[in-house]
């Protein structure tokens, strides 16, 4: 499970992920309640002790009553003390917790996500074709290219966001690491947009992705990606071309492994008595799972 500093805290610095968690209406509710049950704790005051008969002219009686009601009281604050500090660590729970189901939260980020790529595609006519700030500056485009730098900062804080979900437990980072290609990890090419987080249709834009390195004549590795490296000219390449720029849940993760099985072994050999397991139960990453009757 995530920690729920770690989730407040991105919360508090991620518009995108606070706008997800604060969906979940338990999550809400949790805050509110840890943010007065941690200002009952700073507030709470303690027991006022009474001055002892050496600096006073009180009767002995009365100062060992009052001694045993400041006692009391004190006991009664620690173990008040230590109720408001479970309960603080009941509302962390309910908040890591928030990350346990990924989907919703997915689902609400991939909303921001495509609503974002619409506005980059609405702003493509003004850049009169350029692909690069030379282009545009040579077609008198510059202006329109320089609007696109901040829409590349939501970009990156949507995908941020995009990461803290999948990120919040070890399954979502199973299916991080089942969404990359193992032989471009080798080569040591850690690209985010080398992923089936990031691009739907990987397959079709860059058919090798998920193979061994195709070598150059001069022996070195082919890198092969269809993309420039410069992120505002990476967001033009995602909205103008024929890539599928998404934000997936786990489902449709799990339904795009189903699809590139299928393509990769569109006739399957049947075994009487054995049928392939859902995908999702258990997972296992690259590895073939049957449930035998």
């Amino acid at each position: 499970m995530a920690d729920a500093q770690r989730v407040i805290q991105a919360a508090a610095s991620n518009p995108y992920f606070k706008a997800a968690v604060e969906s979940n209406p338990a999550y809400v509710h949790a805050m509110g309640i840890r943010a007065i049950a941690l200002a009952a704790q700073r507030d709470y005051p303690p027991a006022a002790a009474p001055l002892s008969p050496l600096h006073t002219d009180g009767a002995l009686d009365d100062w060992l009553n009052s001694m045993v009601i400041a006692q009391t009281a004190e006991r009664d604050r620690q173990t008040s003390l230590l109720q408001l500090e479970e309960l603080v660590r009941d509302c962390d729970n309910q908040i890591a917790g928030v990350l346990i189901a990924p989907d919703p939260l997915l689902t609400l980020v991939a909303a921001d996500f495509d609503e974002l790529m619409d506005e980059v595609r609405t702003a493509l006519p003004g850049l009169k074709g350029a692909t690069d700030p030379t282009e545009a500056i040579n077609l008198g485009a510059a202006d329109h290219w320089k609007n696109l730098y901040a829409l590349r900062v939501r970009y990156d804080d949507i995908r941020a966001a995009q990461s803290l979900v999948i990120d919040g437990d070890d399954l979502g980072r199973q299916y991080r690491q089942s969404a990359k290609s193992s032989y471009l990890t080798d080569r040591g090419i850690d690209d985010p947009l080398a992923s089936d987080l990031a691009i739907a249709n990987l397959d079709d834009l860059w058919p090798s992705w998920r193979k061994p390195a195709a070598f150059g004549l001069d022996t070195r590795p082919v890198d092969g990606r269809p993309w420039p490296s410069e992120p505002v000219q990476q967001l033009v390449w995602l909205a103008s071309g024929n890539a599928e720029p998404w934000v997936p849940t786990l489902g449709e993760l799990d339904a795009l492994a189903v699809e590139r099985k299928t393509a990769a072994n569109p006739n399957p050999r049947v075994y009487p008595g054995i049928t392939p397991a859902p995908i999702n139960s258990p997972r296992v990453i690259n590895k073939p799972i049957h449930q035998v009757h």
